[in-house]
């Protein structure tokens, strides 16, 4: 094509052009010289979006606003969350729906990536707003709301517990409590050695920054568990050779922060206490074992002792099951979470494993690789109530 001929077919575009946009200059000029129809053409594009986005307003407006603070947790979802604990002090934050439901028996899901040498010693499942009690070694208790343990994916070693609450050198965490059902509670301390005390909660209402005083434990002996009771219930211990002991918890006074405690277990040999909760008459106790084996016995066929006894059988270990890791108390409509010390977990449905007498040695739950061990066990009962709670939601918050 002659240069010529494409000269005159870019000018024809320019003309159309110009005469397009004169148009338009009319017609915009028509409208900025017309209120009327500068408020139609608004009403006309707002029912536009009006009709394409409609929906529910998510948000609501106040008209006063003095008085009202804006503050992080403001910002936090209260939502279902599982805190991993390990030997070397470091914590992660997961969401619950992490572990996906599996048949009892399988291998489970990769949970946390320990460091070397670090292993996982507890899974907490509790809402991202509840308070966490965190005890130490050292008989220390400590303050944290789940939310501020730091959410990281499966593949992570998590944070130093450190970082989050002022710890003193050579102390570690030993154990975290969730504290959402706290007001009107007792907290019951075990020890290894067979050690229980029993404080009123609101003993642990003023927390400080630098931790306050839990229990005084003797020399070669350690904080193994606690739990939460409500002064009218029983106490059920489980040690690591199978043997348990169920007592009514009134038979424990409650004591100040500072003492040592009473027996609660007679131990033989090399037996250790390995948890303690709080059940009622009816419940349904499970046992777990290192090896990934557990069952289910009524609460009602352990009969109820005085305190300092050596407790009966709870459950045939055998070398194929290995010792027990954890009792917890199950019901129909809860899922089971194991937790092995390699960072692998499963969930399954706690009507899974199965209902027997105390001389069973139950069935396999989870099926584990290399040295791995069951560490933890913990139920998980769906949402639970929304909001902050607990005796320190004024005074610490």
């Amino acid at each position: 094509m002659k240069l010529s001929k494409l000269t005159n077919l870019e000018t024809t575009s320019l003309a159309a052009e110009q005469v397009e946009l004169k148009g338009q200059i009319g017609r915009y000029n028509q409208i900025l010289g017309n209120d009327a129809e500068v408020y139609r053409i608004i009403a006309e594009e707002t029912a536009e979006v009006r009709d394409k986005y409609s929906r529910e307003r998510r948000t609501k407006v106040i008209g006063d606003l003095s008085g009202i603070e804006i503050t992080r947790e403001n910002l936090v979802v209260d939502e279902e969350v599982s805190v991993i604990l390990t030997s070397n002090g470091y914590l992660k934050r997961l969401p619950a729906d992490t572990y996906k439901e599996q048949d009892r028996g399988g291998r489970g899901v990769i949970a946390i990536q320990p460091k070397e040498g670090d292993r996982v010693k507890q899974v907490l499942y509790c809402m991202s707003k509840d308070y966490l009690l965190m005890l130490t070694n050292k008989g220390s208790a400590y303050w944290l709301k789940a939310y501020l343990v730091p959410e990281e994916g499966r593949y992570t070693a998590g944070k130093a517990a450190v970082n989050m609450v002022k710890l003193e050198e050579g102390e570690k965490i030993e154990k975290i409590v969730n504290t959402r059902t706290f007001e009107g509670k007792f907290i019951a301390f075990a020890t290894q050695k067979g050690i229980v005390k029993r404080v009123s909660a609101m003993a642990f209402s003023r927390p400080r920054s630098t931790g306050i005083r839990a229990i005084n434990v003797d020399e070669g002996d350690s904080l193994v568990d606690v739990c939460l009771s409500d002064g009218k219930s029983e106490l059920f211990i489980a040690t690591r050779n199978g043997k348990a002991i169920r007592f009514d918890e009134n038979r424990v006074r409650s004591m100040g922060r500072n003492a040592y405690g009473v027996r609660g277990i007679k131990l033989a040999g090399d037996d250790r206490i390995t948890n303690m909760i709080e059940v009622k008459p009816g419940d349904k106790i499970a046992s777990i074992t290192e090896n990934g084996f557990g069952k289910v016995t009524e609460a009602d066929k352990y009969r109820l002792q005085g305190r300092g006894g050596t407790g009966v059988l709870n459950i045939k270990i055998t070398p194929k099951t290995g010792n027990v890791v954890k009792s917890l108390k199950v019901s129909e409509d809860g899922s089971v979470i194991l937790i092995s010390s390699e960072g692998i977990a499963i969930r399954f449905s706690a009507t899974d494993i199965r209902e027997t007498g105390r001389s069973a040695s139950g069935v396999r739950l989870m099926r584990l690789s290399g040295g791995a061990k069951v560490v933890d066990a913990q139920e998980m009962l769906g949402q639970q109530d929304g909001g902050n709670s607990g005796p320190v939601q004024q005074q610490a918050a």
